[in-house]
């Protein structure tokens, strides 16, 4: 993408970044970027953030002044890989996407059985499977709740597995 494009998108995206700032940022004239203009940048350049922090096709990358770092260990750090806060959002989050991936499955009804045959076995192999996920879940966040962890929101499907005395207020 061209430096002119470039700073057109970005103007797109909500934040004015020059054409001529970027050509200074490429060239190392100007050793800084702010958070705003990162994130920015990488949304208009369609990559995760943390691309533009660690480019992992480079051998040794600047992580701080005069720190040099392997870019696939800056990485590990810049995402919380030492952080056990950061491991259970991850969990969390897992446990979330596979509740809604099961829900998707099992969606609004089909079309009627046959008189007869009954109900769709499956929906209840995957109904059990949701509810087991929904455990999982109220036993995840009640760990979370127990080490301090900020709870993350749960989608409107899930509301309902955090009994109201333990619902944040």
């Amino acid at each position: 993408m061209s430096a002119e494009r470039l700073s057109a998108r970005c103007k797109e995206l909500g934040l004015n970044i020059n054409r001529s700032v970027l050509a200074n940022l490429e060239n190392g004239r100007r050793p800084t970027i702010s958070v705003a203009e990162l994130l920015i940048l990488a949304k208009a350049l369609e990559v995760p953030p943390v691309e533009l922090i660690t480019p992992v096709d480079h051998a040794d990358i600047e992580i701080l002044p005069d720190v040099h770092m392997d870019p696939w260990d800056a990485l590990l750090w810049i995402g919380g890989k030492e952080d056990p806060n950061v491991d259970w959002i991850r969990v969390h989050d897992g446990q979330v996407r596979e509740w809604l991936e099961a829900a998707a499955r099992l969606g609004p009804s089909g079309p009627p059985r046959p008189p007869g045959l009954g109900p769709d076995p499956m929906e209840h192999v995957l109904e059990d499977a949701r509810r087991s996920m929904e455990k999982r879940l109220v036993q995840i966040r009640k760990t979370m709740r127990k080490l301090g962890i900020r709870l993350p929101a749960l989608p409107a499907e899930l509301r309902h597995i955090d009994a109201p005395e333990e619902t944040e207020s």
